[in-house]
């Protein structure tokens, strides 16, 4: 997608999550998510029942930041059971309401997990794959091995991608593949939440899910990679 002036620049909602992270580097976190380089964004953040002074230490970034548009607000659930199935609806229920801040003014909506780390130009590389919907490739590093992470929100073929190559069925290191559905850090067009598309008990693999039933496909583009910190990384069990 070529660059022009900010004027012409499609404007993007960058929706983050956060819960119960005052003691995980949050001026660390939230410095990598303003240090975006695309100059037509904006910051939606959206704090999901959280029991610690989160809330508090994001506004106080805010404050520091009078010159960027960013939005704070409470997303509250009530779910407070932890077996996969619950955690993964509480996911998608605080997700839903950084949607509810994409306003008409928006073209793209792109999700950024906030432990996450991406490129400085995340928003650029994504928009000039010229996909649908599309996400980057997730890794993590751990015991001496960089493995495929976010194997819950990817899938393809219906099956879920593994930490190990070759990944998924048709995986492809070098170009854009089609898949089910992405997860971590991937954009879609504002207009399908304008539209009414929304996660559900499955989370992002229900988003996904609207996504394609609304006729768009969905690409993972590898060249964009996304890396979880092993220091804010949680082994955890999924819902199935």
């Amino acid at each position: 997608m070529p660059v022009g002036s900010n004027a012409t620049l499609p404007p993007v909602a960058m929706v983050s999550f956060w819960r119960d992270d005052a003691q995980k580097h949050i001026p660390v976190r939230t410095a990598h998510l303003l240090s975006k380089t695309y100059p037509a964004l904006r910051w939606v953040w959206v704090v999901g029942d959280s029991m610690d002074d989160t809330e508090q230490r994001l506004q106080a970034v805010i404050d520091a930041h009078h010159d960027l548009d960013i939005t704070l607000v409470r997303g509250d659930t009530g779910i407070t059971a932890e077996d996969p199935a619950n955690r993964v609806a509480r996911l998608g229920q605080t997700a839903n309401v950084g949607l509810a801040q994409v306003h008409e003014a928006d073209a793209w909506v792109l999700v950024h997990e906030s432990d996450l780390q991406s490129p400085a130009d995340v928003v650029e590389q994504l928009l000039a794959a010229e996909k649908p919907v599309c996400g980057g490739s997730v890794w993590l590093s751990v015991n001496g091995q960089t493995v495929f992470y976010d194997t819950w929100g990817y899938r393809k073929g219906g099956e879920l991608f593994s930490n190990h190559a070759p990944y998924c069925t048709g995986y492809d290191a070098e170009q854009p593949f089609e898949v089910d559905s992405v997860g971590s850090v991937y954009l879609f067009p504002a207009q399908d939440v304008l539209e009414g598309a929304r996660y559900d008990q499955w989370a992002v693999v229900g988003l996904m899910r609207a996504l394609r039933e609304r006729g768009r496909s969905v690409w993972c583009v590898p060249a964009v990679r996304i890396v979880q910190p092993v220091d804010l990384w949680v082994s955890r069990e999924h819902a199935r």
